[in-house]
């Protein structure tokens, strides 16, 4: 039997739901399904394609608790997660940023420096933050904190000493005193 002669049968597309006639012979080769080419396209993408690796992951922004969707691979191969720049660039500050230290930083002077509470710019000496929480009071602005060892970034609370000004100079000249005998006579 020719095509032209096959017994063509009624059916309704899987996708749009038009009535649409196909051969029975179609059918049976499971053919058939759709009216249109496009409608298979449409049929063919998402949870029906072949590749499918499972749909969008929903999230919800930190910052602005808007509720957005990701692809599971877009999802996997970032860490971003917000809904936009402009969240992501006030969520990716100060702690949650990916150069966080704890606060601390060193100064061009060698001293380790941390922030204050919540503000960002206000920075103290951390060996003066040890040595006041281990006299359990806040220093005088005339008491000076001494690196036993000379290392500034030393900053075991074994190897800090409080002194005043003047005593903290008599130190300094006898540690030059002995290193200038130590190495040059």
């Amino acid at each position: 039997m020719t095509l032209k002669t096959q017994l063509k049968i009624e059916r309704h597309c899987k996708v749009c739901g038009a009535a649409y006639q196909v051969y029975q012979s179609d059918t049976k080769n499971g053919r058939g399904l759709f009216c249109s080419r496009s409608c298979w396209a449409k049929y063919r993408t998402g949870a029906n394609s072949p590749n499918w690796k499972g749909g969008s992951i929903r999230f919800i922004c930190p910052i602005c608790s808007k509720e957005f969707f990701l692809s599971r691979s877009r999802a996997k191969n970032r860490d971003i997660r917000c809904c936009s720049r402009a969240c992501a660039n006030k969520f990716y500050r100060g702690k949650n940023s990916r150069n966080w230290n704890g606060g601390n930083y060193s100064g061009e002077d060698g001293y380790i420096r941390t922030t204050i509470g919540d503000c960002k710019k206000k920075y103290k000496l951390t060996h003066r933050l040890i040595v006041e929480k281990v006299l359990g009071r806040l220093l005088k602005r005339e008491e000076i904190v001494h690196h036993v060892n000379g290392d500034r970034k030393d900053n075991r609370h074994s190897n800090l000493l409080v002194c005043d000004s003047k005593y903290h100079n008599s130190l300094h000249w006898k540690m030059s005193g002995l290193y200038q005998q130590e190495h040059f006579e």
